[in-house]
């Protein structure tokens, strides 16, 4: 769960830990929570055993804003799809190049995400982090023009495009 590459792994690590740990001692006994980790240095495992939620969250918190992540940021994943390996890679390449004309430094990518392919379709992610206060409409247009020029060229008929709006 640590190494999960996500910025939540730690949020999501503290959280099933705690829940799993605070369900032992039930119905009036004590109970006995054992933690095994090759990891003990990671601050969370310590954060985990004193059940420190509030120096996790202001850990978090600081590192989230210094990365531009959510709360302080919002994210939007682009995912390509396509059957052919190398279609999805240049159409990948190509919709970054198109996106950062439009938002620059914001994009990153692309990417394969951990499951790289799926039904026989080949995956790639871009992400893109906007700062709050931008006009999310505005991004929507320029998305869906940067999704028809692609589409537009016969190269990408087959292509997919699917985005994941401020992900959970």
């Amino acid at each position: 769960m640590l190494n999960y590459p996500d910025f939540r792994a730690y949020e999501h690590a503290f959280l099933m830990m705690a829940q799993v740990s605070g369900r032992a001692g039930r119905k009036g006994k004590r109970g006995l929570v054992i933690l095994q980790t090759k990891q003990k240095e990671v601050p969370v495992i310590g954060q985990v055993v004193r059940n420190d939620y509030t120096s996790l969250y202001k850990e978090l918190i600081a590192e989230r804003q210094a990365f531009h992540y959510p709360p302080y940021y919002h994210l939007v994943y682009v995912f390509l799809r396509h059957r052919q390996e190398s279609t999805v890679n240049t159409a990948a390449i190509e919709m970054g190049s198109r996106l950062r004309q439009w938002f620059g430094g914001r994009v990153l990518g692309p990417d394969k995400p951990s499951i790289a392919k799926v039904k026989s379709q080949n995956i790639r992610k871009l992400v893109l982090k906007f700062e709050n206060g931008i006009d999310m409409q505005k991004v929507r247009e320029y998305l869906l023009l940067a999704q028809s020029q692609m589409l537009a060229d016969k190269r990408y008929s087959s292509l997919q495009v699917n985005y994941d709006v401020d992900p959970l």
